[in-house]
């Protein structure tokens, strides 16, 4: 059993294109938090860009590299930690979530992920597809999977749909003080 104490980090999760990055910028800002971003500490440890490592190395092989950086992003002081929408496949990275600290998964309709990714996509920012498939094709297959994961992840839950990162940033801040007043 986990004290209080031992739950202090902030994690968010959800699929890519959720808000996790802009909101834990955010919330690192507001809850006067250091903010790590699990996807930038990989790409730090293994000196190039996931998507060439992932598409060199294979899933697996990423994956233990992202266990081995949460493992170690969790040792660092009380942080707000957005993690790759991923992340939360493994039992060991769902483990050191509940263990370590409070976990909020940022939810978000099929459509705005379409959306949102879309324009992430014409800025240059491309990812590597997980299934070969079209935009909206691949969030409903692998949103299947990965619902019933975050669900079980999460602490709390919040729409991010009809609001603004700063709107989010805020409703989490107020839930994340409640717990450790």
């Amino acid at each position: 059993m986990t004290s209080r104490n031992s739950r202090r980090h902030l994690f968010l999760i959800g699929y890519r294109g959720s808000g996790k990055t802009t909101v834990g910028r955010l919330l690192s800002s507001a809850l006067s938090l250091p903010w790590l971003d699990l996807d930038h500490q990989i790409e730090l440890s293994l000196g190039e860009p996931i998507s060439g490592f992932f598409k060199n190395h294979g899933e697996e092989a990423f994956r233990d590299v992202e266990s081995g950086c949460l493992k170690a992003c969790i040792e660092s002081e009380a942080s707000v930690i957005s993690l790759g929408g991923g992340a939360i496949l493994r039992v060991v990275n769902r483990r050191i979530l509940r263990e370590s600290g409070w976990t909020v998964w940022l939810r978000c309709s099929h459509a705005t992920l379409a959306e949102r990714i879309g324009k992430d996509e014409g800025a240059g920012n491309v990812r590597p597809s997980l299934t070969g498939k079209d935009v909206v094709s691949e969030i409903e297959q692998v949103m299947r999977v990965r619902e019933p994961l975050y669900s079980d992840a999460a602490d709390w839950s919040i729409e991010v749909d009809d609001y603004s990162p700063e709107e989010v940033a805020s409703q989490i801040g107020k839930w994340y003080r409640t717990l450790m007043t």
